[in-house]
C-alpha cells in the first residue's frame, strides 16, 4: 500500500511512473490499481531476465529510479547505474537486519545470525550505491546516515490521506489491496 500512494504522489506531481516489478507477473488486483491512478506497469514473460537490455534502451529517459527492498533492488541497480543518469532512490520498508537482531536477541535462534548477516550486506550495498537512502523512521535515517557519512539519509514518512474526502476516494482504490 506504502509504494502504491508513493506512485500516485509521483503521477499526482506530474512524473510519468513505470513500475517494474521483479516477479514480471500482471496481478489484477495490483496492476489495475496501478495502471487506474497513470502508473505503466511493464510485465509479462516477454521481459523476463531482459532487464539490461530494457534499461539500456531506455535509461536515458530516466531522471529518477525509486527502488525497494534491498534484496531486490540489488538485482537492478548496477543495469540503472550503468545505462542511466537517473538519480537512485532507495526506500527501505524497516531495517530488516535490524529488526532480526532484536528478535534474535529475545529467541536466541541460531538460524538468525546467518539472516541477519545477509540482510546487513543488502542493505549496506544498496545504501552505498544510491543517492538518496528514505526510511519510515528518524531514527533509521540517522543510523544509515551513521554508517555512511557521505550518503543522503532521510525520513520519508508512510504516506498519510491529506484529507477526509480524498481518503475515501484512496480507499476505495486500494480496498482491493491484501492486507
Amino acid at each position: 500500500r506504502t509504494l502504491y500512494e508513493y506512485c500516485n504522489m509521483f503521477v499526482d506531481a506530474g512524473f510519468q511512473v513505470l513500475f517494474w516489478p521483479d516477479n514480471l507477473f500482471w496481478d489484477r488486483q495490483y496492476a489495475k490499481a496501478l495502471q487506474d491512478v497513470g502508473v505503466e506497469v511493464l510485465y509479462g514473460p516477454q521481459l523476463l531476465d531482459q532487464f539490461p537490455n530494457w534499461i539500456a534502451q531506455n535509461g536515458k529517459y530516466l531522471d529518477y529510479v525509486f527502488l525497494s527492498r534491498a534484496n531486490i533492488s540489488l538485482k537492478y541497480v548496477s543495469h540503472v547505474r550503468e545505462h542511466s543518469k537517473a538519480k537512485v532512490l532507495f526506500y527501505g520498508h524497516d531495517l530488516h537486519f535490524g529488526r532480526l537482531e532484536r528478535e534474535y536477541k529475545i529467541t536466541q535462534k541460531q538460524e538468525l545470525l546467518s539472516e541477519i548477516e545477509h540482510w546487513r550486506a543488502a542493505e549496506l550495498g544498496i545504501w552505498k550505491q544510491s543517492d538518496v537512502v528514505y526510511y519510515p523512521a528518524e531514527d533509521e535515517a540517522a543510523f544509515v546516515a551513521q554508517q555512511l557519512r557521505n550518503k543522503v539519509a532521510r525520513v520519508l514518512s508512510i504516506y498519510m490521506y491529506p484529507n477526509e474526502e480524498l481518503q475515501a476516494t484512496r480507499l476505495r482504490v486500494t480496498d482491493r489491496w491484501p492486507q
